[in-house]
């Protein structure tokens, strides 16, 4: 599966460092239009693992599924 985007270096090493500490399970703290979702993707992608994927609100749900979708992700909603 291609790369969905092309990562910023700092999306970069928040990808290297979150699966360098899966064992410790990490958290990636990123402002608002920081790239979470591209983030998010390129780990998912790089494991290739089946993975559940949360956010808060129906909007996001929608919009995260339909990327995953559009990427050629398998990926299926529970609310």
């Amino acid at each position: 599966m291609p790369t969905l985007v092309e990562l910023r270096p700092y999306q970069t090493e928040a990808v290297e460092l979150a699966i360098a500490h899966l064992p410790e399970s990490p958290v990636i703290q990123i402002p608002t239009g920081g790239g979470k979702t591209e983030i998010s993707f390129e780990i998912i992608q790089r494991l290739n693992v089946p993975t559940i994927f949360l956010t808060h609100t129906r909007t996001l749900v929608l919009q995260t599924h339909r990327r995953l979708v559009a990427a050629g992700f398998r990926a299926g909603i529970v609310m």
